[in-house]
């Protein structure tokens, strides 16, 4: 059965598939100069915060209206409750792990977006995150509020906010008419539900305009989609005994320049990688990669031919692969860095030669909030650890001669389960109200992915993927678990 959180999201996730194959029909005229803030780029929306506070408590009245009236029993609230999810205190929830570390962040970008479509930047919609989400915590439901939810939908949700608030921006175009404007703002309105209800009330939605009707400026932010399709091939063991196929779709937007820092805005530059599996054997939503820059600064390389940034980053990681049928069912890559941030350092040498460029980039981060599949945690919809700890990541990108494309990621992450279901008498405990993050211990990640690329033409190519996993599970109480699988891909690309 699919949890309630996650019903809210699917949709909004299967718009931001298609809106961002859309955006690179929105291309600024010749005639539009970036650096001079050209008119014809809208810049008009104007600040009101009261406007933003009363579509986040909308927002929570829709949700939580349309539960009600479909008979779901955790939103049957009333005031016996809401005192008890005020006096009870807060607890660890047991959702699943695409409910609590997927859905809740996109469940908070829609808070974040009610600030930045009326006019906030990204540091003055924090704090619609934050009270969106304890108000639906504290007022929306019987159930006891969570700590997770509160920190992945306030700070899961600013990125995810930041970045669907920008991809939307990315496809909108007040002077299109006809069909493409019924696409573009149908697209945008399931990107971005919020601002396309500010766009209803203001008449935005159908105003025509001769100036003033772009929302990106393409010159000053660069932004670059990618989509590709093909197969996939699912290994659990190293002696490829147990595999199996199946198809996949991907779509890629980089945002910004990684290696400029003259644009530095939160989010001036970020990427966003999703990974879709459109079989049974699989879950459908494979895998997302955000990174969003914070803040950043040049770094003189003394040399003009190369490039460099150190800045603060924010990152979000989800992988949640099932095991192989047939296999020996142990899970490798089940897990999220949903609320993560570190510092960062992109270099980028460029070159004449076959070698046109090489980019490195490396992060260390303290991860604030995780999960991570468990062999033995069952309870409700979890069968996976929370916690804290680290992550290291390290990727080189290189481009060549001949169209040839190429990159290597190692991703290492530790997340720690600090007080664990053992250290708890559960006897008399209401479920929902176990309260425990898990098995106690820690679980260790490596991932290891290789990438090549080679263009048939300046739009279309075709590429190769291959990926290991591996999972080292420390339980204190239990016995330990390693596990490994391997992941190879091959299909078509299109860059827009």
């Amino acid at each position: 059965m699919i949890s309630k959180s996650l019903r809210r999201t699917l949709g909004s996730l299967a718009g931001l598939l298609m809106c961002t194959m859309l955006s690179s029909a929105a291309e600024l005229p010749d005639s539009v100069s970036s650096a001079s803030g050209n008119s014809l780029l809208r810049k008009d929306m104007g600040f009101h915060p009261w406007v933003a506070a009363a579509e986040v408590t909308g927002s929570n009245l829709f949700v939580w209206s349309r539960d009600f009236f479909s008979n779901k029993p955790y939103a049957k609230i009333n005031w016996k409750a809401i005192k008890d999810n005020f006096t009870k205190g807060i607890v660890w929830d047991n959702d699943g792990l695409a409910t609590n570390h997927f859905g809740h962040a996109y469940h908070g970008g829609l808070y974040h977006n009610a600030a930045r479509v009326n006019g906030l930047n990204f540091w003055q919609s924090l704090p619609y995150d934050l009270v969106g989400s304890a108000m639906w915590e504290f007022f929306a439901e019987i159930e006891p509020p969570a700590i997770n939810d509160l920190l992945v939908t306030t700070l899961g949700g600013a990125l995810m906010g930041e970045i669907t608030f920008r991809s939307s921006n990315l496809i909108l175009n007040d002077s299109s008419t006809g069909g493409e404007r019924i696409a573009r703002e149908a697209a945008a309105f399931i990107i971005n539900p919020i601002g396309a209800v500010n766009r209803l009330l203001n008449g935005d939605m159908w105003k025509v305009r001769n100036t003033g009707y772009l929302y990106h400026d393409y010159e000053l932010i660069p932004a670059k989609v990618s989509v590709s399709a093909g197969g996939r091939m699912l290994i659990e063991d190293k002696n490829f005994k147990d595999y199996q196929f199946d198809p996949y779709l991907h779509v890629g937007l980089r945002y910004g320049e990684a290696t400029e820092a003259e644009q530095n805005a939160p989010f001036d530059f970020f990427t966003a990688d999703f990974t879709v599996t459109p079989s049974n054997n699989q879950k459908f939503i494979n895998s997302i990669q955000m990174l969003g820059r914070l803040w950043g600064k040049d770094i003189d390389t003394g040399d003009d031919r190369n490039e460099a940034v150190f800045g603060i980053f924010q990152h979000y990681n989800y992988y949640n692969a099932c095991a192989v049928r047939g296999g020996n069912h142990q899970v490798t890559n089940s897990f999220c860095e949903s609320v993560s941030y570190g510092p960062g350092l992109y270099y980028k040498w460029n070159r004449d030669g076959f070698i046109k460029s090489i980019t490195q980039s490396v992060f260390a981060n303290a991860i604030i909030m995780g999960g991570v599949y468990s062999d033995y945690f069952r309870h409700i919809d979890r069968d996976y650890n929370m916690g804290s700890g680290f992550s290291l990541k390290a990727r080189t990108e290189a481009e060549f001669g001949w169209g040839l494309n190429a990159s290597v990621e190692a991703k290492y992450y530790r997340i720690y389960t600090w007080y664990g279901v053992e250290r708890k008498d559960l006897t008399d405990v209401e479920p929902l109200f176990y309260n425990t993050l898990g098995n106690e211990g820690n679980t260790q990640l490596a991932v290891v992915e290789a990438r090549l690329e080679k263009s048939l033409t300046k739009s279309l190519g075709i590429e190769f993927l291959g990926a290991m996993y591996h999972r080292n599970a420390h339980y204190r109480f239990q016995e330990n678990v390693s596990a490994t699988s391997f992941e190879l891909k091959a299909g078509i690309v299109v860059h827009f």
